[in-house]
């Protein structure tokens, strides 16, 4: 009798659970997959789950800008965007560094597309005047592509006074045509947390002097981000590459 009691129990909380899940309009493959999960076992919903069952189904998702505070103080984004071609998105990431002789360290960082062909070019434009940009050609470390470079005072006034960044990359095709992919990151908060590294960057500079770049670059394993996408990103210690002219 009780474990009769308890069979019906759980057919009518697996029967509700459904059709809660039809009302919002969610695909019934994630009732499918609750089915298979254990109890004592947790499973976190990856980016691409989230799309292919309807729950979100924005191509682009990202974070807030946010403050990372420590020996190398620096702001960052991240966010996830849908491949064209399929359902599976990359995971990419923004940096802003301490001013250093009157240019700021930018970075770049994401995975790469496995889908594309041929070597291309990342650059950035602020909305407010999308004249002025950085990037360039990223170098790859494993499964990550990485640019380094540094912008001047004037692209991080117009960054600051833009509502959104153009992100637009360019690979090359035969017959001399190009492959141009393109979003936009949004900048809301962008200028508060600016201020903020610039405390954090003060606090810094009163410790002992060290020439840029102080450290390779040793970013925050992306396992820290909303979309848990595997693996950290690479040390990358280049050069910072001159800022492209428009």
């Amino acid at each position: 009798m009780v474990a009769e009691a308890r069979r019906r129990r759980i057919a009518g909380a697996d029967r509700d659970r459904a059709a809660f899940i039809a009302a919002m309009g969610i695909s019934r493959e994630l009732d499918a997959l609750i089915s298979t999960v254990k109890f004592e076992r947790l499973h976190v919903l990856t980016r691409p789950e989230l799309y292919r069952f309807g729950i979100d189904t924005r191509p682009l998702a990202e974070t807030t800008w946010r403050l990372e505070k420590g020996a190398r103080p620096f702001i960052s984004k991240i966010a996830a965007v849908k491949k064209e071609s399929d359902a599976s998105f990359r995971t990419m990431e923004w940096r802003l560094y301490c001013e250093n002789k009157k240019r700021v360290p930018l970075m770049f960082a994401g995975e790469i597309d496995a889908s594309a062909a041929g070597k291309k070019t990342i650059l950035i434009a602020a909305s407010a005047d999308m004249s002025k940009q950085a990037g360039g050609p990223p170098v790859r470390f494993g499964k990550y592509e990485v640019w380094n470079g540094a912008v001047d005072p004037d692209m991080v006034k117009a960054v600051l006074a833009s509502h959104s960044l153009q992100v637009r990359e360019t690979t090359p095709e035969p017959e001399g045509r190009a492959d141009v992919t393109s979003f936009n990151i949004d900048t809301t908060g962008l200028a508060s947390v600016w201020t903020q590294l610039g405390t954090s960057c003060t606090s810094v500079a009163t410790g002992p002097a060290k020439p840029w770049p102080a450290n390779s670059l040793q970013p925050t394993p992306w396992t820290d981000n909303p979309w848990t996408a595997g693996g950290t990103l690479p040390n990358a210690s280049a050069t910072p590459a001159a800022t492209q002219s428009p």
